[in-house]
């Protein structure tokens, strides 16, 4: 089961769609499986991880596809509070869609190299 930097474990996700110009949406649902619950989001869907501590991490669905999803993807790995899992991140780097694997990588790169700067500015 994912848990949080505080240890907390995941409760649920849950998705609440976006309305659309109608004003009907679909249902919110949740999911135990962060793969569940981003098949069933579309873009511009709220995500929120919720864990037993209360604790939420909200993020935006993004593109299904491309660039941007490869962007979204790599930003709910950061900060959706959840441990990153070596299996995961390597099915995301060999993903049929390259374009947006290399989106990923180059997000995951920029945040590390973006974190190691800020580590040596502390020094």
């Amino acid at each position: 089961m994912d848990t949080n930097e505080n240890g907390s474990k995941l409760v649920l996700i849950l998705v609440h769609p976006v309305a659309n110009a109608g004003g009907f949406s679909r249902p919110a649902k949740s999911f135990q499986k962060n793969q569940d619950a981003i098949d069933y989001a579309l873009e511009g869907d709220s995500i929120l991880y919720v864990f037993e501590d209360s604790t939420v991490y909200p993020m935006t669905m993004g593109a299904k596809s491309g660039a941007d999803w490869g962007r979204s993807m790599a930003e709910s790995y950061i900060y959706s509070g959840l441990e990153l899992e070596k299996s995961e991140i390597i099915d995301m780097c060999y993903h049929e869609d390259a374009e947006g694997s290399k989106a990923f990588v180059d997000s995951l790169v920029d945040y590390v190299i973006s974190c190691r700067s800020e580590q040596e500015a502390q020094l």
